[in-house]
């Protein structure tokens, strides 16, 4: 079974919060349209990047979904192309932080819409 790998981004971003490197597909509630599969690559404690294919504007109100945690209410904070900042409404828990760490490698939806792992 592969484990999800994180990473320190290096802190000269001048980011307050340390990023991790991730790749870790989740979900967005855009309330007026369906969900939106995505793909989180980077993760701190206030927010994350992700990639998706469908469009989305700056300042929209989303849920992100993520695998073993309650969904997430967050801001767009920026979008450049494919890629999303995502800033959380509140901070995740260090416990949620691990219990990401820990799951496996998500790698794609099965049919009927669960997630699927790599073995």
């Amino acid at each position: 079974m592969l484990m999800a790998k994180l990473s320190n981004v290096p802190a000269s971003d001048g980011r307050a919060e340390p990023r991790r490197i991730v790749n870790i597909a989740a979900r967005l509630d855009r309330r007026a349209s369906p969900f939106t599969d995505v793909c989180v690559v980077d993760l701190s404690a206030e927010g994350c990047r992700l990639t998706m294919s469908a469009s989305i504007e700056l300042d929209s109100a989303v849920w992100l979904k993520l695998p073993g945690i309650e969904a997430i209410a967050c801001r767009i904070a920026w979008v450049e192309g494919r890629e999303v900042g995502c800033s959380f409404h509140r901070a995740l828990h260090d416990s949620e932080l691990e219990q990401l760490r820990s799951k496996p490698k998500i790698t794609r939806l099965k049919p009927g819409g669960t997630f699927g792992r790599k073995s």
